[in-house]
């Protein structure tokens, strides 16, 4: 039996449901308990105890098979969609629906508004002519839809904490 080394990753794979589920064992000598995680960049990884034997590893994993089979397909379809393209006439997400997008000047400030089903990014003419200039695509588009998102939802997270707020007092 060889030792067992915290610090580097084991990598393994198990049956599940007839299908071969690949991950990655991460051992700690301070945990007690086994966790799973799983992500687009590591896939399913197992945090379990530096002593668990490996039989323990696979019970836990074949106990929480449901789990680990949804989560597991749920990232390859995160894996197989193509990336969302900022442009405008694309389609993009917004609170919980996807709307085309369409880019025009507005005032001093950028501004993200959902109006008659269609996603308006709203920025100042200065900023509006840089990106014309670059044909509204690329990575500028993209860092001006991402402020703008950013500003929406600081917006609704401000209305939401002061409603709950209110209800704490």
């Amino acid at each position: 039996m060889r030792p067992i080394d915290k610090d580097v990753p084991e990598y393994a794979a198990i049956t599940l449901a007839e299908r071969r589920v690949p991950y990655r064992l991460q051992r700690s000598a301070r945990r007690r308990t086994v966790g799973l995680s799983v992500d687009v960049e590591r896939g399913l990884v197992v945090y379990a105890p530096l002593r668990m034997a490996q039989r323990g590893v696979e019970r836990v994993l074949r106990d929480k098979a449901r789990w680990i089979l949804s989560k597991t397909a749920e990232l390859e379809l995160q894996r197989r969609r193509e990336p969302v393209v900022c442009a405008p006439g694309n389609l993009l997400p917004f609170r919980g629906g996807w709307y085309p997008l369409a880019v025009e000047a507005n005032g001093r400030r950028r501004t993200l508004s959902l109006q008659g089903g269609v996603l308006w990014l709203g920025l100042p003419a200065r900023t509006l002519a840089r990106l014309e200039a670059g044909g509204l695509r690329g990575p500028a588009l993209r860092e001006e839809m991402e402020s703008g998102y950013r500003e929406a939802a600081r917006e609704v997270l401000t209305a939401r904490m002061g409603h709950f707020a209110r209800k704490l007092r």
